[in-house]
């Protein structure tokens, strides 16, 4: 299984499967919604299930009872890169059509490959391998 680790030891997982993916527009990844780990450090990992804000228009971690502003009940796309957002904001531009691991994949606060069902049927472009 690839995988690197970050400086705590946690897995970094290889997310996307195979060559050809597709990319929403590059946004904000709010960090505001994302809590500090024992260190103080904000890290997000790879396989993170995110949404828009209709509000703000920036990505925020998907949830069903739409915890993480107007529009998070909606999920939009799969993260598949690590970042530290610490100091605040940082842009990604999420996958919504490709091959995905579906195991590496995970909705903030849960185990990776748990609760994705209402994601995939949803993401319907992206073959969860």
């Amino acid at each position: 299984m690839p995988y690197i680790t970050s400086k705590s030891r946690t897995p970094i997982h290889q997310v996307l499967q195979g060559h050809h993916h597709e990319r929403l527009i590059s946004n904000w990844l709010d960090s505001s919604y994302i809590a500090q780990d024992s260190t103080g450090q904000k890290y997000v990992y790879p396989g993170l299930i995110v949404a828009q804000d209709t509000t703000t228009k920036k990505f925020v971690p998907y949830s069903a009872g739409a915890s993480y502003g107007t529009g998070s009940d909606t999920p939009v796309g799969v993260m598949d890169e690590f970042l530290d957002v610490t100091l605040g904001d940082e842009a990604i531009t999420p996958v919504w059509h490709g091959g995905v691991i579906e195991a590496h994949c995970y909705l903030y606060g849960s185990a990776m490959g748990s609760g994705l069902t209402t994601v995939k049927t949803t993401l319907n472009k992206i073959k969860w391998v």
